[in-house]
């Protein structure tokens, strides 16, 4: 498997260094605003790659002063450099997340199982010269210090700066808020702040880093917030406007239900756009409130820690996709982290048979899903959408049936009966209260 995986991702990187050297891949979109931020950085979001006329950097301006770095290479140095970058942020999380969640003496199989898993979204993410690997590893590493309790400042240190590259995981700041980790969310905002507002400041100056802020929040942020009300001609064009790679909720109900955009599909009404697009944020509140519901603890949960924050970060990293106006393959990496947490209950012996059955079909159709969506007829169908929303209810799903085992293990322990009363058999002869009162106090004398 292992080797599989490494000639897989040598041949996607071959194939990445030809387009970005030739043709463009959307790293040369981050390439240019590694450029534009130093050279000319009131045309960031304004002038394109040449990969064509569409190709404008839409990322925070923080990840473009990432990137200036790169950008001081010329091209083929710095595709090459990029290449290494995904690669040690892929392997390095699978690494990561074996050593945490493999049951023991199954920490090779584990790996290679779940670099397997996330293959096509490894190669997706290095054939487009994405992103996505570095915010892969950036939520393993939160994901590591939470787990074992490493401190609030480690813990939100990751996503924070993950939210100042892109805004997905943005959803944290909630996790932290209904998981009660007040100290990590202070330092989530704290860091949030620091790399959104600060390092441009500093390194841009003041009044050109709050315009680029301005123009980064009409473009992304505002239609987001305000469900689509108000446009911008950029964000039209990559949220709204939905193509056959485009997986998430807004391309489903598109495809089914409008015939705007040119999205082919199995169109089963013709309904107002704006009525498509209220439909898709409240669907997004529902999600959302399920999670939180899910998410919100217990006084029990300290007895299946630290299985239980396995279980709701991974609800959360699912948020970060589900809730996104936009969703393709190349965003698929950070399925490793759930997928890695169901292989875990999956291989391990000890995990009870309803939950080892629950991780193992959820696992399974989930994969099959996303894996489905290269065939042309399941994409149209938006089955990557059905897929993550399989693994995101599965993962719900495994929350509850972890503290229902908790909890019938706790009345076990401490000798509480079960409430639920027993039915006599057919043809069982009922013994009178008073009999039976008789025998039970001629029981405890002979004790």
């Amino acid at each position: 498997m292992l080797t599989l995986v490494a000639v897989a991702v040598l041949a996607g990187g071959t194939s990445f260094y030809s387009r970005a050297t030739s043709r463009g891949t959307d790293f040369n979109v981050f390439y240019l605003g590694g450029h534009l931020v130093t050279e000319a950085p009131e045309e960031l979001y304004k002038q394109a790659s040449n990969r064509g006329s569409n190709y404008t950097y839409l990322n925070p301006p923080f990840f473009a002063i990432l990137m200036w770095p790169l950008a001081a290479l010329p091209i083929g140095a710095s595709a090459v450099a990029w290449f290494v970058v995904n690669v040690v942020c892929t392997g390095h999380s699978a690494w990561i997340l074996s050593r945490l969640l493999a049951p023991p003496g199954l920490t090779a199989a584990f790996l290679a199982m779940i670099l397997l898993l996330a293959l096509p979204y490894t190669l997706e993410n290095i054939f487009l010269g994405q992103l996505h690997a570095v915010i892969l590893y950036l939520m393993v590493l939160s994901f590591a210090a939470i787990r074992r309790r490493r401190g609030a400042i480690v813990g939100a240190a990751g996503v924070a700066v993950a939210t100042a590259i892109k805004l997905l995981p943005a959803i944290f700041g909630v996790y932290f808020l209904i998981r009660r980790e007040w100290r990590a969310f202070a330092s989530f905002v704290l860091l949030l702040a620091v790399t959104t507002v600060a390092v441009p400041a500093m390194f841009l100056g003041p009044r050109t880093a709050f315009a680029l802020l301005g123009e980064f929040y009409q473009l992304q942020v505002g239609p987001y917030v305000s469900g689509e009300s108000t446009q911008h001609a950029i964000y039209a064009r990559t949220a709204i406007r939905k193509t056959q790679h485009d997986q998430d909720l807004g391309a489903l109900l598109m495809r089914h239900f409008t015939a705007e955009h040119g999205t082919r599909g199995l169109l089963l009404a013709r309904v107002n756009l704006r009525v498509v697009r209220s439909a898709m944020f409240g669907l997004f509140a529902v999600i959302l409130a399920i999670s939180v519901a899910t998410a919100w603890p217990r006084a029990g949960d300290r007895v299946t820690e630290p299985r239980m924050t396995d279980l709701v970060f991974a609800v959360f990293v699912m948020l970060s996709l589900l809730l996104s106006p936009r969703n393709r393959m190349a965003y698929w990496t950070v399925l490793m982290i759930p997928w890695a947490v169901l292989l875990g209950r999956l291989m391990d012996g000890r995990t009870p048979t309803r939950s080892r059955r629950l991780a193992g079909f959820t696992l399974g159709v989930s994969a099959i899903s996303c894996v489905l969506v290269e065939v042309a007829i399941f994409r149209t169908l938006s089955i990557g959408f059905w897929g993550q929303a399989t693994l995101w209810s599965g993962l719900v799903a495994m929350c509850h049936e972890e503290r229902r085992a908790a909890r019938l293990t706790s009345d076990l322990a401490s000798g509480v009966p079960s409430r639920r009363p027993r039915t006599p058999r057919a043809g069982a002869v009922l013994e009178p209260a008073s009999h039976a009162a008789n025998k039970h106090s001629e029981s405890r004398a002979e004790n």
